[in-house]
């Protein structure tokens, strides 16, 4: 196969690498415990307009599509939500440097992190039909995360770990 070097074979994925799969038995469950926790992290006074919550792959394709576009105005968002596992976006750096450039200065990102340890029992219950049947998917240390976001223009401001939930607060 030839190909120029300045092709970027980049350009011809999605956003997320699990458009299209479908659901297992507990995804839907997960999803909703994961936003009933984010709820608690969003101050009460942030309107829903100021929200924006990514819930599925589909969502996120899209929503990165909008932020491709360019027409949308999305700096009076304060809030982005990602439920699904920053595994899942298939150039991190790209989305959240997009995303940065596109937010105000105050926007906050909260998303969730899977640990390594986890990736048996994904197989397993995918194998299974409890959740999402996915490929074998990269598996970021936060440490990792970390440095993307940094090199996207975001800081980590409170990191939240416990038995069901570790999420992140980044801001500018």
């Amino acid at each position: 196969m030839n190909r120029s070097i300045l092709e970027n074979p980049k350009q011809e994925k999605q956003a997320s690498t699990n458009l299209g799969l479908e659901d297992g038995l507990i995804t839907q469950i997960w999803r909703t415990r994961l936003r009933k926790f984010y709820r608690t992290q969003i101050p009460s006074h942030i309107p829903l307009e100021n929200q924006i919550w990514l819930t599925n792959p589909r969502e996120i394709v899209d929503f990165n599509n909008r932020l491709n576009d360019g027409s949308e105005d999305f700096s009076n968002i304060e809030y982005v939500c990602i439920l699904e596992s920053l595994a899942d976006v298939y150039d991190i750096i790209d989305f959240f440097s997009k995303l940065r450039q596109r937010t105000g200065i105050f926007t906050k990102v909260i998303y969730c992190n899977y640990n390594w340890l986890w990736s048996p029992m994904f197989a397993i219950s995918g194998k299974i039909g409890f959740s999402r049947q996915r490929d074998p998917i990269n598996f970021y240390r936060n440490g990792d995360i970390d440095c993307f976001m940094e090199m996207a223009g975001w800081e980590n401001v409170k990191t939240i770990r416990s038995e069901e939930h570790t999420s992140e607060l980044q801001s500018p």
